[in-house]
Order: C-alpha cells, then structure tokens, then sequence
C-alpha cells in the first residue's frame, strides 16, 4: 500500500505532454519481419520504428528515435537480402 512521502529532500521537474506514444502494433522477430498469428514471418512484409516494438510491447526512451534508426537499419538489410520478385 501506499503511504505519504514526508521525509525531504524533494524533487520536482516540469513536464509537458509534447508528444504522443503509441504501444503495441504487429509482432516481429529480429530482422524485423512481421509475423502471423502463428509466428510465422509474413514473406516481404517489415516493420520499422513504432509499428511494433523490438522489445516486446514496451517504451524505450529518447522518444523512440533510436528504435527508429536501429529497426530501419535491421529492416533495409532484411530487405535488400531478399530474392527478386519472379
């Protein structure tokens, strides 16, 4: 349970809510495939920055920029490993 906070020292700090997070999205493994429900990876199909999350469905810091760079990194080299079409 909780219980007041009486013994100083406190601190504060200013927020303000500046920007918007989204959780959750399609499942993906490592090189970023989507998966099925059967987690299957769908042929062709990526997933990058906050669609999805490479840590399960939790927030990562520095407003998602760095899941953005290091899944658009994953998922370029994902991509361009792939068979041509035909």
């Amino acid at each position: 349970m909780f219980g007041p906070i009486a013994s100083p020292p406190f601190y504060a700090i200013k927020v303000w809510p500046l920007i918007s997070n989204t959780q959750g999205g399609p499942m993906h493994n490592a090189r970023q495939q989507v998966l099925d429900p059967f987690g299957k990876p769908i042929p062709r199909l990526y997933a990058v920055g906050e669609l999805g999350s490479m840590f399960g469905h939790i927030y990562e810091t520095m407003e998602n920029i760095a899941e953005c760079i290091t899944s658009g990194q994953i998922a370029g080299t994902s991509t361009v490993r792939e068979r041509p079409w035909g």
